[in-house]
């Protein structure tokens, strides 16, 4: 084990400045292309070509505006996380970023771009990040405090053998992640292909709505009957909005409300195999079934449960078919509120929902199991890389001699 020198992020630039204020009368239909903080992501850039904002030559002049180049290291001084960073990939095209956005051009004798990158992605970097932090209403750091983050820095062999370690881990995580996200799509084709577009129905199948295809529809507790002082560390699971993903539980935000509390809502029970309904977040209208691992659970206020009447829909099939965009688009005159926007549970009951065969619907749900089934061994190798890829930056940051 050998200690690097600890140096600071200004010291290993020739260029470590903010983009430039750009106001909307400053902007241009084409011309230099301004990179924001939306541009970048955890350690990748983002491109959103159809959202590119411009000004024109005279603009950047005039503003003394200062270039960005490819291979320049940005860096967002806004969450979300604060302090993000991605390295500028080529774009054949002038470039300029946002004031919010931090230039860093290192010194290519003292400093690899790529080895920079992956310690502006690690634990070490960011618990430096959250000590700078500043901005009741609106989070940031500022760039004088950017400037003061320390990072290891080894021989320059050194850091290029690390970046080759870390970019060969982070390639097979992309790789595993774009698996996974295929899977997803897979889904979603096939409900088409079976069934067709919900909103046209191009097969002509029978339409009721989701109140009639369903046994118990029904909204959680509001109020004092359900409040944030009545959750436990134990106890009968609380479903919250954000455990609905699309077609997906998410089961990284637990809450619990004690057995005896449990008692006076029993009435919104969920079980698994139910399937839970987002009305409130992004999309406002999402759909994800209640895992067999809980064994009981009830659902918070937003949040509607749906159990379907078997004798005529089908858990996977209902669900599936919430979740698709169409569904979402038909929904979307019923979503209302200017600063939280929502879909109410009686509009939820009352959008329609076309029904095939039963037997069609079972074979497409025996497709979506075989799919999540695939999705849940490439999630498990994907945990398994991405522990190693933190265990690898931990080890390199950490100062081991390579």
């Amino acid at each position: 084990m050998s200690k690097w020198e600890m140096v600071r992020l200004s010291s290993i630039a020739t260029l470590m400045t903010d983009g430039n204020w750009i106001e909307s009368k400053d902007q241009s239909p084409d011309g230099i292309r301004l990179l924001q903080v939306g541009n970048i992501g955890k350690g990748y850039y983002i491109e959103k070509a159809d959202r590119a904002k411009y000004i024109s030559e005279e603009t950047f002049v005039k503003l003394k505006c200062t270039e960005v180049f490819d291979g320049d290291v940005l860096v967002s001084r806004l969450p979300d996380p604060i302090g993000r960073a991605c390295i500028v990939p080529k774009l054949d095209t002038k470039l300029i970023t946002a004031v919010d956005c931090t230039i860093i051009r290192t010194l290519d004798e003292k400093c690899c771009s790529r080895y920079l990158l992956h310690f502006l992605c690690s634990p070490q970097y960011f618990w430096q990040i959250e000590k700078f932090i500043v901005g009741s209403t609106r989070s940031r750091i500022s760039r004088t405090n950017l400037q003061s983050i320390s990072l290891p820095l080894p021989p320059l062999l050194v850091q290029q053998k690390i970046a080759d370690i870390l970019d060969r881990a982070r390639t097979l995580i992309e790789k595993r992640k774009e698996q996974i996200a295929k899977l997803d799509l897979l889904a979603k084709s096939q409900f088409i292909e079976m069934f067709g577009d919900p909103v046209t129905n191009p097969m002509g199948w029978d339409v009721i709505s989701l109140r009639e295809s369903s046994m118990r529809i029904s909204d959680g507790p509001f109020g004092s009957n359900l409040k944030t002082e009545h959750y436990k560390d134990i106890g009968v699971r609380v479903i919250r909005l954000g455990n609905i993903g699309v077609s997906k539980f998410m089961d990284n935000d637990k809450a619990f409300i004690s057995v005896e509390h449990y008692e006076t809502l029993k009435k919104h029970t969920c079980l698994p195999n139910d399937i839970i309904i987002g009305t409130l977040g992004e999309p406002n209208l999402r759909a994800c079934i209640l895992p067999d691992y809980i064994e009981k659970a009830i659902n918070k206020s937003d949040c509607v449960h749906y159990k379907p009447n078997k004798n005529i829909a089908n858990t996977h099939f209902v669900c599936e078919y919430l979740n698709q965009p169409a569904v979402l688009s038909i929904a979307g005159g019923s979503i209302h509120g200017q600063t939280r926007s929502r879909i109410s549970m009686n509009q939820v009951a009352a959008l329609p929902i076309f029904l095939p065969p039963l037997d069609q619907q079972h074979q497409f749900a025996d497709f979506v199991r075989a799919n999540e089934k695939s999705k849940f061994e490439l999630q498990q190798g994907l945990e398994k890389l991405e522990l190693l890829y933190k265990s690898l930056m931990q080890k390199c940051f950490g100062g081991e001699v390579f």
